[in-house]
């Protein structure tokens, strides 16, 4: 079909093979009706040019004032003939009927058409067509109307190609399927609402109608269409922590290459691939102090060493630490730092340590390994010291490894006794220090008797062999205990707690009384020869004998000086002559 529009009249050629209908539309209405006609038909899509268009399917149309659609049915009676209704302002359409090559009409509206092979389309619309086989005539009525209206019921062919759901809209100008257009926008929908109306395409957003572009994507990028966060020209959105718009993924970041302005105090720095401010990079490490002058280029930090510069370890740290990218004083088999008396490498501190094991301390003074500390010291008991042969025992009092100790002289002296000063086993008999006798050990004294320590007066005068108090008590309650009347609690030599009965005075001036020492100083009564020194408890008496203060009968020997004088001073004395 060609059409043709000028300022008054719409001529629509029907082209067919010969003996084809020729289809005559005669439009008085000027260009302002083909205008209308080209929005409400699809015709003329460039008034007043020519162009080529391609009619819908054959189908019953209603007119604009029509109450019911006109009825049309028609018959082929030849190889290539046609027939249809066409209703124009009529209440009811007429029906035709073909033979070969010929159509035929009967209608009942305003005008009708008679006669073999003649259709008057009728109605008020301001058209009126006369078709007839090789003759045009046309007929108007009520040519001046702005809004020219047309109906056409004729046999046409659809938009080539077939529309889809995807371009649903066909385009009379390019013959070709479309998203939308200006007017009909109803494809573009969800994150394509926007008709682009110079390629009919749905998109995100245009220069005119940003669209859907908001929230993180406020922008739209023109040339490509879509919501972005920034493109160079608008870069409003880029604030905060991402003041900068990186523009060619159109993304707002920390930093570029070219603009690191937000880079400063501690991140003085850009990072052009993570587009963030750090501290350094392999190229810029000018914030690396001395402190920590190596740039780790994996973090973007400042350290004190890397695996490939342990260099910048030096001093008393001369060890780079590659975990923890810190200078340390040694590593497992990196020993330079560590002196003589600290010669091992703790490998969770990386400092170097006098021990890690007991086995470390090879010092009988210090034979047990503190593992928090890392230092020898003191033994606590005997497993640190069995790797001794010669001293497997712990002297808990000191601390030391050594041979024996009272409580492990049966074990280790072999009927010997264990000094208990020296921590040696001595090949002396044992059981012949007396009551009142000094003993270094329990096996020192006399059957029965331990070896105890002596306290006169708050001191401590050494140890002497002391029998255990009996059922009876000490002097104070049975004088055959004479003169041990005082009651003491300790632990012996070998480790027995008793309680035991003791002299008032020291053992020393209790032995001289026995003894009927002299203390007689060129003639004089010389008291510093009596008794134990420490002690000051001895006096020399009238006699020129020691004997020592006492405070009752019972503080006295029974034999040599029985008595407590009156004093003073009261001391221990012999009976008087008779």
């Amino acid at each position: 079909m060609s059409v043709r529009c000028s300022g008054l009249s719409l001529l629509v050629r029907a082209l067919a093979p010969a003996g084809a209908l020729l289809l005559t539309v005669v439009l008085i209405g000027g260009v302002s009706g083909c205008r209308d006609l080209q929005r409400d038909a699809g015709f003329c899509p460039q008034c007043p040019n020519d162009a080529v268009v391609r009619m819908r399917p054959p189908q019953a149309v209603m007119s604009p004032d029509t109450t019911e659609p006109g009825a049309g049915s028609g018959a082929r009676g030849g190889s290539s003939g046609r027939a249809s209704g066409v209703a124009g302002r009529s209440a009811r359409g007429g029906s035709g009927s073909a033979g070969d090559r010929q159509e035929a009409g009967a209608g009942t509206g305003d005008k009708a058409g008679t006669g073999a092979g003649a259709v008057d389309v009728g109605g008020h619309g301001g058209v009126s067509a006369v078709i007839d086989a090789g003759v045009e005539d046309a007929h108007t009525e009520d040519a001046r109307r702005d809004d020219a209206q047309m109906s056409v019921d004729a046999a046409h062919e659809s938009c080539t190609p077939t529309c889809s759901d995807a371009t649903p809209i066909c385009l009379a100008a390019t013959n070709s399927c479309v998203q939308c257009t200006e007017q009909q926008t109803q494809a573009c929908t969800g994150t394509t609402p926007v008709c682009d109306s110079t390629r009919h395409a749905c998109v995100a957003c245009t220069t005119a109608d940003h669209g859907t572009c908001r929230g993180d994507t406020p922008v739209c990028d023109p040339s490509a269409q879509r919501c972005v966060q920034c493109t160079d020209a608008d870069h409003s959105a880029c604030r905060g922590n991402t003041p900068v718009c990186d523009p060619a993924v159109q993304r707002c970041v920390q930093c570029t290459a070219a603009d690191h302005s937000a880079c400063r105090g501690d991140t003085p720095v850009c990072d052009p691939v993570a587009q963030r401010c750090v501290q350094c990079t392999e190229a810029e490490h000018a914030a690396c102090a001395s402190q920590t002058p190596v740039c780790d280029a994996t973090t973007h930090t400042c350290v004190q060493c890397l695996a490939m510069r342990s260099d910048a370890c030096t001093g008393s740290t001369p060890v780079c630490n590659t975990q923890s990218k810190t200078c340390v004083e040694c590593n497992a088999g990196q020993l330079a730092a560590c002196t003589t008396d600290k010669p091992l490498c703790e490998p969770a501190l990386h400092s170097c340590v006098a021990c890690l094991e007991n086995t470390d301390c090879t010092m009988l003074a210090a034979p047990r390994c503190n593992r928090g500390a890392h230092t020898c010291e003191g033994c606590l008991q005997d497993a640190a010291c069995r790797r001794f042969a010669d001293t497997p025992v712990c002297d808990t009092a000191s601390g030391r490894c050594v041979a024996c100790t009272p409580a492990t002289e049966a074990e280790r002296c072999r009927g010997g006794v264990c000094n208990p000063t020296t921590h040696l086993c001595e090949a002396r008999p044992q059981g012949t220090a007396p009551e009142c006798g000094p003993c270094t050990a329990d096996a020192d004294c006399t059957n029965g008797l331990l070896c105890l320590p002596q306290l006169v007066g708050g001191r401590n005068l050494g140890n002497y062999c002391f029998a255990q108090r009996p059922s009876t008590g000490c002097a104070d309650t049975d004088l055959s205990r004479r003169p041990f009347s005082r009651m003491l609690e300790a632990r012996s030599l070998a480790g027995a707690m008793v309680t035991y009965c003791v002299p008032g005075a020291s053992c020393r001036a209790v032995l001289d009384t026995l003894r009927q020492r002299d203390c007689l100083n060129m003639g004089q009564a010389d008291s510093t020869l009596c008794g134990d020194p420490a002690g000051s408890d001895g006096y020399c008496d009238s006699r020129g004998k020691c004997t020592y203060a006492c405070a009752s009968a019972s503080d006295c020997p029974a034999t040599t000086v029985p008595n407590c004088s009156a004093g003073p001073p009261a001391v221990c004395q012999a009976p008087a002559a008779p």
